[in-house]
């Protein structure tokens, strides 16, 4: 009974990010991108903690006629409440 005590709580405890909302987090960034007029190639965050994602987008353009391509690291970082996070991908590109 005290193992499934302990199991109950750590599951009432969790409020880290589920496999939905690492997509959705995904899918932010992919369309924040996209909407500043950038191609995204790969977009990819994985679990570093319960509310913690480490990951990169990868972003390309045309510029004067040659196509730039640029891989920038991401983070996001869950609310200590569990459903909002934050994310932010390395500096603006050019």
């Amino acid at each position: 009974m005290a193992a499934r005590l302990v199991v109950a709580l750590l599951a009432a405890c969790s409020h880290g990010f589920s496999d939905d909302d690492i997509k959705q987090a995904e899918a932010d960034i992919r369309h924040n991108y996209e909407k500043q007029g950038f191609k995204v190639t790969d977009v990819a965050l994985i679990r570093d903690g319960a509310s913690h994602l480490t990951g990169y987008v990868q972003i390309e353009k045309k510029i004067i006629g040659q196509k730039v391509k640029v891989q920038l690291q991401c983070s996001a970082k869950m609310d200590s409440e569990g459903g909002r996070y934050l994310w932010s991908c390395g500096q603006q590109p050019p």
